[in-house]
């Protein structure tokens, strides 16, 4: 009896070793996902990333196996908006909000930029994350006024912010 009861609590310890294992696995995934899915959004909207390098390892390759792409693995560290004549309309605030929710899954973006478009009003600003590794701000041809600077440079006081708002 006593070596059946012994069987039972190491499958026991087994099973719930390998649920928080596949938890933190799951977890994982979806954060890579929402990275993935984040910079596609960008990128429809004429915005990119830069890089500094692909962080591939045995966990990113068994990620990748499991159908997440390769983008979600980089180190990402500037986020830049300069669309085409052709899709500056469609750079809103309503688009940025969107896609700067996600932009805490960024945690080493360092530098943000706003380049011709006009859409983009102090909306965009007061929806801003807090990116604690963000050094830089650099906005040209928006709708951002100098209120909005204001504020947002009250709530990031060491944020370096380059524009040409007037």
């Amino acid at each position: 009896m006593k070596r059946i009861q012994w069987k039972i609590r190491t499958l026991l310890i087994a099973v719930v070793i390998a649920s928080i294992a596949l938890g933190l696995f799951a977890r994982e995934r979806r954060r890579l996902l929402s990275r993935s899915h984040t910079i596609q959004a960008v990128e429809q909207l004429g915005g990119g990333f830069a890089y500094k390098r692909v962080s591939l390892n045995w966990f990113s390759n068994f990620m990748r196996w499991t159908g997440v792409p390769e983008n979600a693995f980089r180190d990402t560290f500037k986020l830049a908006f300069e669309p085409t004549s052709s899709s500056a309309d469609s750079v809103s605030d309503e688009a940025i909000a969107a896609i700067t929710q996600n932009l805490s899954l960024f945690p080493e973006m360092e530098k943000v930029e706003y380049h011709d478009c006009p859409r983009i009003t102090d909306a965009t600003l007061d929806s801003f994350p807090d990116l604690h590794k963000l050094k830089t701000l650099e906005i040209r041809g928006t709708s951002i006024t100098r209120n909005g600077l204001a504020r947002l440079k009250q709530r990031f006081p060491e944020l370096e912010i380059t524009d040409d708002v007037k």
